[in-house]
């Protein structure tokens, strides 16, 4: 039996949302832990490329380097909220002492700042590369997605 995309999703969330809303527990599930509204069911990284490389149709080759260009994204995206984290914990530390410290703070902020620099140079290959890619038709396709927030960046 074929189920379409649209048809999957909505089954997907509705049995999700009533999972979720279903149980008497006195600890409610969170709705949202194996669905978004977004981007449907979080399966990682491969559905996306799937459903970008059947929705922008893509050869073998662009598929391959938009897996290199995907997977080098999530590798900053990773750093990014390392740094983030590391970030917080640097804030947080100052709270531990009698005074407070603002050169550690600045510090602290100083790198979130950092981070943020690195991971928009890092988007601004990743799209530069994209854009190479892609021909005409499929960019104005993959416009279309990152409007609609069918594909996010």
């Amino acid at each position: 039996m074929f189920m379409s995309h649209r048809a999957w999703r909505h089954a997907y969330a509705a049995a999700c949302w009533q999972q979720a809303h279903s149980d008497s527990d006195a600890q409610p599930r969170r709705a949202n832990s194996m669905f978004s509204w977004s981007s449907g069911p979080t399966f990682g990284v491969r559905r996306p490329l799937r459903h970008l490389a059947w929705k922008l149709n893509l050869s073998e080759a662009q598929i391959r380097d938009i897996v290199d260009v995907l997977d080098r994204l999530k590798t900053a995206y990773n750093q990014a909220r390392l740094d983030q984290d590391r970030s917080t914990s640097e804030v947080a530390a100052a709270f531990t002492g009698a005074e407070f410290d603002a050169d550690r703070v600045t510090a602290a902020l100083a790198n979130r700042t950092r981070a943020t620099e690195v991971l928009n140079a890092d988007l601004l290959a990743a799209t530069r590369r994209i854009f190479e890619l892609l021909n005409e038709d499929q960019r104005r396709e993959f416009a279309y997605l990152l409007r609609s927030g069918a594909f996010v960046l």
